[in-house]
């Protein structure tokens, strides 16, 4: 049965997967299904990652969460127990969509191999990169928890705000539909792009 609790092991079997049949690619984008993603910015962002000096061989970016404690909610489906884990999360990125380097990912992959999964897959890579010492980087056009819809957003006064965005989670048909129209609106000129 396909449930929330499987998609530590569907990251785990990804990873293994991409080790195996990617061997030549340098980056790895991972989004939900239902998430916008800017191409022409990820691919920009990807473009500068990989000039910057080390070749970003240890890139983990997205929407860096930190300090994030465990939910003692029984009714929620992130509850964890105090006696499954008791202390603060290590940084880790919302799973709506963020970007890896290859090398990095194989690294995850074994870290994986040598933990005991974790049953909420963000926090498990997080604790995955936490015992490869590496922090996850935040990057502002990464919104994994959505956009602001108060009336006073830049979502709602300017039409360039989703222009350098890269990934947005939580967004209904229309109004995905609404942003794919203004990254691709030729009429709209904007000061810059991407969020870099």
């Amino acid at each position: 049965m396909d449930t929330f609790f499987n998609l530590t092991l569907k990251e785990v079997n990804f990873l293994r997967w991409f080790a195996l049949h990617c061997a030549r690619a340098r980056f790895v984008f991972k989004g939900d299904d239902d998430v916008f993603v800017h191409t022409g910015n990820l691919l920009e962002l990807i473009d500068f990652k990989a000039q910057e000096a080390g070749g970003a061989r240890s890139l983990f970016v997205g929407d860096t969460i930190s300090k994030a404690i465990p939910i003692r909610n029984r009714e929620s489906k992130y509850y964890i127990p105090r006696e499954l884990f008791d202390q603060p999360y290590p940084p880790y990125v919302g799973g709506g969509g963020f970007l890896m380097s290859s090398e990095l990912a194989r690294r995850l992959l074994l870290a994986s191999e040598a933990l005991e999964l974790y049953p909420i897959d963000d926090v498990f890579l997080g604790m995955c990169l936490q015992r490869l010492r590496v922090a996850p980087e935040l990057h502002p056009g990464f919104r994994t928890f959505g956009i602001s819809k108060r009336k006073v957003s830049p979502m709602n006064n300017d039409p360039c705000f989703f222009r350098s965005l890269i990934v947005v989670h939580r967004l209904g048909a229309q109004e995905l539909l609404r942003m794919w129209r203004l990254v691709h609106n030729r009429d709209l000129a904007c000061a810059k792009r991407a969020l870099l």
